[in-house]
């Protein structure tokens, strides 16, 4: 990786970057003798349990990243955006062909790589000092493209927008308190299957929620400190759907 920072002036840096990555398929996606099992979640095709087989012939993921950004500072206050894009070559995805089924009719599919695909956005970020014991951080991740190049189907698991907020209160030396939220824009579908022979798994796109947490800390002495909360506040739940 080579980054680069150029302070414009005493508050304003522009920053800039370019990098070339490579992850390496897991022992479970490698190995062909090992099955991963769905009792009928997320299931291409049917509501029955299916299969998710390994292949020992994956490549590693590789991607090129590059990213521009620029960013002001002032008594505390910091605001900064960055543009950034991903380029995938063999990312690792497992695909909407069936391979073949077992002796009682379930599905089998097999982690495969997909020759190209693209993840490009903004990021931008924010700290505001709202008093000198309260601070409020928020970080913002909006995706221009997400997409498999090959089908024009989006990657997986990745919302249109996730936003996440903290608000920072040191409510005595030794005891700091949290509230934090993320909230996650919605979720395509896939738009079509990857031949003429694999409809799409749902047309059913994910919607607009959010995770609440709260959390608070305290310090014992120089060597003892204590932080305990609740991630999930309102026990949000998803659930994957096949058709």
């Amino acid at each position: 990786s080579l980054n680069l920072a150029h302070a414009l002036t005493e508050r304003v840096t522009l920053t800039a970057g370019s990098a070339r990555a490579y992850k390496a398929p897991n022992l479970y996606q490698l190995n062909p003798d090992y099955l991963l099992y769905s009792r009928g979640q997320g299931c291409y095709g049917q509501s029955t349990s299916c299969y998710l087989r390994g292949n020992d012939g994956l490549k590693a993921e590789t991607s090129v990243i590059k990213a521009l950004g620029i960013e002001y500072s002032q008594d505390g206050l910091v605001a900064g955006l960055t543009y950034f894009r991903n380029d995938y070559k063999n990312k690792i995805v497992a695909p909407l062909d069936v391979m073949g089924q077992t002796g009682t009719g379930n599905n089998i599919l097999q982690w495969s790589n997909a020759k190209k695909a693209v993840v490009e956005g903004l990021e931008g970020n924010l700290l505001v000092p709202l008093h000198e014991d309260l601070s409020w951080s928020t970080n913002l991740t909006y995706m221009l493209q997400s997409k498999d190049k090959d089908t024009g189907n989006p990657l997986s698991v990745i919302p249109e927008y996730t936003l996440n907020s903290t608000l920072d209160w040191q409510a005595s030396e030794r005891l700091s308190t949290q509230l934090t939220s993320t909230i996650y824009g919605r979720q395509e579908p896939p738009k079509h299957g990857t031949s003429r022979n694999t409809p799409v798994v749902s047309r059913k796109e994910v919607g607009t929620y959010g995770i609440w947490g709260v959390s608070a800390g305290y310090t014992f002495s120089e060597n003892l400190s204590v932080r305990g909360g609740v991630s999930n506040l309102f026990d949000k739940r998803l659930y994957r759907q096949g058709n």
